[in-house]
């Protein structure tokens, strides 16, 4: 069901466009909790591949309020539930990704402060939404901030995930 109503490959059944943003946040919702609880893997599966390419832009204050709750569920999961939280927030990172509006790129850049677990994964969203515009907002806010753990996950995603090949710092 996923897979041929939220495939922009099945153009015939895709749905996502002809959404409102109440039903989107709606639809968005039933991904994560499908993504996260339903028992049968290829359901799970399907829900996170629709998920994966959700860029409903109605429904990105659930995508960045979501990635915050379940980034913190991550971050103090066990080895047990682990799996399945890293499939979301994976999920919904790449949603923020796809997105691209100024919001979700805030919301990325906001998440080098919180982020505690899932390192590749934010690094890997930066590093496609990259640009000088943000990078010039992100080191602002380490300077505002002052935060070593950001800065940190900051460099990681320029050099190791982005590949990023100009200085790292300014140090002028």
């Amino acid at each position: 069901l996923w897979g041929r109503l939220f495939s922009a490959h099945v153009a015939d059944s895709y749905v996502l466009p002809r959404l409102d943003a109440k039903q989107a946040v709606r639809v968005a919702r039933a991904l994560v909790a499908c993504n996260l609880r339903h028992p049968h893997p290829n359901a799970r599966a399907a829900a996170g591949q629709a998920l994966f390419r959700f860029d409903h832009p109605g429904a990105e204050g659930f995508l960045v309020d979501a990635l915050t709750e379940y980034g913190v569920r991550h971050a103090a999961a066990r080895a047990l539930e682990s799996d399945a939280l890293e499939d979301v927030v994976a999920n919904l990172y790449a949603a923020l990704r796809t997105l691209a509006t100024p919001t979700a790129r805030t919301a990325l850049a906001e998440r080098l402060f919180a982020e505690r677990r899932a390192y590749w994964r934010l690094g890997r969203a930066l590093a496609d939404v990259w640009d000088a515009d943000l990078h010039a907002e992100i080191l602002a806010l380490l300077r505002e901030r002052r935060d070593p753990r950001a800065a940190g996950a900051y460099a990681y995603a320029l050099r190791d995930v982005g590949r990023q090949k100009e200085p790292l710092a300014d140090l002028s």
